[in-house]
């Protein structure tokens, strides 16, 4: 399994592998299912609501709940603003529920819970967005932020806001199951803005990725985004860096671009030695998980270090490692 997402994300050349005619005939199909369902249209209107959508045409972590948090954050309080999403992996996402701090992440999704502890909007999850929108209009919030939505036909909406992962944009340029691509980058006509996500500092690789999007979208603005980071907390509190710095860390994510969240550990805190264990995206944590974090903590490492989104999930086993804080940075290019 994992060959085949690295030959998906990255390998230009499938042709040469078996498998390759039944992937491409299979993504073929795909293809014209999704330009169908595109030229049809959306179905349901709101007009009372302003529906913001933050999505993206490719699969795994683009960091769309930092940018629905950034959303939330130049917004509120001036504006009263709903966060609605799926719920990704928990177990109350069929009927429309609020999130809290307090919330059982397993009911509600991580990213969920997360949201609802770093914004003051009123978060939803709902498996069916429709139905969180009616919610989040009942409760007065007309100012509506749908979480990975750009292929989610059943509701119109404003605006759509396309994510773009800087550090891997288009995979190997080929739809699902041959590739990462969920549409046509020709889909790319639909956006009213473009966020390149996770944007270094390499301007030629990023001027040649804006003239890709140009391609297909000669008008909308592009931002360019970067996680700046914010310290490292223990508990909610920011701990100083000497104590952390050049030390040996256990690091460990189930987060969608495992390899990126490294490249920032390594970068802001030149960790002496580091363990890596990376679980698949939206990984639910298990007692075992834990012990075996445990293990290596006990015997050969100074600290353990994670992501937020994985924090508010080692909690309900009282664990609570370090937690690697992060703050997105935007920028108009054109």
């Amino acid at each position: 399994m994992r060959l085949y997402f690295y030959l998906i994300t990255h390998h230009k050349k499938l042709w040469v592998f078996p498998f390759w005619l039944i992937l491409y005939f299979l993504s073929l199909l795909y293809r014209q299912f999704i330009l169908f369902r595109r030229r049809k249209g959306y179905e349901h209107q709101y007009p009372d609501a302003y529906i913001i959508s933050v999505g993206n045409i490719t699969t795994g972590g683009t960091g769309k709940t930092e940018a629905a948090a950034y959303l939330s954050r130049i917004l509120s309080p001036e504006i009263r603003t709903a966060i609605i999403l799926r719920g990704y992996r928990g177990t109350r996402s069929r009927t429309p529920l609020i999130v809290g701090p307090g919330s059982p992440v397993r009911e509600t999704g991580d990213e969920a819970l997360l949201l609802s502890e770093k914004t003051t909007s009123l978060v939803i999850v709902s498996r069916k967005k429709r139905a969180g929108v009616e919610l989040a209009l009942q409760k007065g919030y007309k100012f509506i932020i749908l979480d990975d939505a750009f292929q989610h036909w059943d509701l119109d909406r404003d605006y759509n806001l396309v994510l773009i992962d800087y550090t891997n944009p288009f995979g190997n340029g080929h739809l699902l199951p041959a590739g990462i691509l969920r549409e046509p980058l020709s889909s790319l006509s639909d956006a009213n803005a473009f966020f390149i996500s996770k944007c270094e500092k390499k301007i030629n690789r990023r001027n040649d990725l804006i003239r890709t999007i140009r391609l297909y979208h000669s008008a909308a603005p592009i931002f360019v985004s970067r996680y700046k980071f914010k310290g490292v907390a223990l508990k909610g509190q920011n701990l100083s860096l000497r104590k952390i710095k050049g030390k040996r860390l256990v690091v460990f994510s189930g987060i969608g671009n495992t390899k990126y969240f490294i490249h920032q550990v390594r970068e802001h805190l030149s960790p002496k030695s580091m363990k890596v264990l990376a679980y698949p995206d939206h990984h639910s944590y298990t007692r075992p998980d834990i012990d075996r974090i445990r293990q290596y903590l006990e015997h050969d490492y100074d600290y353990c270090l994670c992501t937020e989104k994985d924090a508010v999930k080692t909690r309900e086993f009282g664990f609570h490692p370090l937690v690697f804080r992060i703050e997105l940075s935007v920028q108009q290019v054109c």
